[in-house]
């Protein structure tokens, strides 16, 4: 039985910070990685707010990962950091339900959240694997 890979070079992956934000050089790094394997990394414009804990307001991370979870054209989100916020996050993902396309999910620390939502109840594959 042959495996299909979740990923190939040219891939677009959604980079999102449900928790915590990093360091702006931490934020280049983590694309830089992506693009060395021929991926494609995406950002939203605004992915670091004001917000003191968190990398910005509940109401924009959970748009930005809503927009990364819904996107036709990608088949991966990758959590940037974790850190306390995350679990806000899940009821409303939980209450809208599943995009129609599946992706894979990579995160760790605060990310668990999310990952027992989408694989436990959505039954999409997650990796908790590196920030």
């Amino acid at each position: 039985m042959r495996r299909q890979a979740w990923l190939r070079p040219g891939d677009v992956v959604e980079v999102v910070a449900p928790g915590f934000r990093c360091a702006p050089q931490n934020l280049r790094a983590a694309g830089a990685f992506l693009r060395g394997l021929g991926l494609v990394p995406r950002v939203p414009r605004a992915l670091f707010g004001t917000d003191l804990l968190c990398a910005n307001s509940d109401r924009l991370r959970l748009a930005h990962l809503e927009r990364a979870l819904a996107a036709p054209d990608s088949r991966c989100v990758w959590c940037l950091r974790g850190g306390y916020g995350a679990i806000r996050l899940v009821e409303p993902l939980r209450r809208r339900g599943p995009p129609a396309q599946r992706k894979l999910l990579i995160g760790y620390s605060d990310a668990t959240t999310l990952h027992y939502l989408l694989n436990r109840h959505w039954g999409w594959p997650t990796l908790h694997g590196p920030l």
